[in-house]
Order: structure tokens, then sequence, then C-alpha cells
């Protein structure tokens, strides 16, 4: 049975894959003018029409932090916004066609990305990971 010291050891790799699975993402967004609070600003409005209250409350950023990075997508022609027929003083933002394709493109760039990772392993290599990764965590939720 393995002990506190391999699952300490796990843990940081797990730490450690994160870190660099982001730097990638991160470098990847880059590509297409996308950083990952643009990209969950996006995402959010991919789902259609929100007020920016609404994406900040989806997305646990401040409201002021929406309202800047939205600034800046609308600057881009990434999001447009439109009245709201329930508030005026909340207008709705949605993607423009521009921005749902810089979505679609960065999401399709990501997935090419993991894809290639994913050949260098055995599907039932990864797929155990997957399995007792959930497993940790089940557990680790489940414990005080």
């Amino acid at each position: 049975m393995p002990g506190a010291s391999e699952l300490e050891r796990v843990a940081r790799l797990i730490v450690e894959c994160h870190r660099e699975l982001s730097a990638v993402g991160d470098r990847l967004l880059a590509d297409h003018g996308l950083t990952r609070a643009r990209l969950e600003i996006l995402s959010a409005l991919s789902a259609g029409p929100r007020t920016l209250a609404d994406v900040a409350r989806e997305t646990a950023v401040t409201r002021q932090a929406v309202q800047q990075v939205a600034a800046g997508l609308r600057a881009e022609a990434l999001v447009r916004s439109a009245p709201n027929p329930r508030d005026r003083r909340a207008p709705l933002h949605e993607l423009t066609d521009v921005g749902r394709e810089r979505l679609d493109e960065a999401g399709t760039h990501h997935a090419a990305w993991l894809d290639e990772q994913a050949r260098h392993l055995s599907g039932g290599s990864l797929a155990r990971l997957r399995v007792d990764l959930e497993h940790l965590l089940q557990e680790i939720r489940s414990r005080p």
C-alpha cells in the first residue's frame, strides 16, 4: 500500500503538470490574441447574451475585472453590447461572429495540442491515470 510520501510525490507531480499545462495553454491562447481572462469571458458569452454581472457571477471574477476585460473585447469587436429589455442600466453582451471564430480557433488549437500529447501515452495508461485521479479526488472530498 502506498504511503504518505508517495502520495506527496504524486501531489507535487500534479501541481507541476498543472503549472506546465497552464503555461502551454497561455502560449496557445496568445497565438490567438487571448488570455485566460479573455477566454473565460468569451466562453461565458458563448452560451448566449448575458450582462457583465451575470458573467462575473458565473466566472467568480469581480464585476470590475469583467468590465475591464470586456471593454478590450468590445474594442476588438469580439463582443458587442445591446440594450437589455429587462434592465436599461445593464446591457446584454454577446459574441460577435469574429469573437466566436476566435474562440473556436483557440479551442481547436488547444485540442490539437492535447491530442498530440496524448499520442505519447498509451490509451490504457491515460485512462488508468484518469480513474486513479478521480478516485483520489473522491477520497479527498469525502474526508474532513
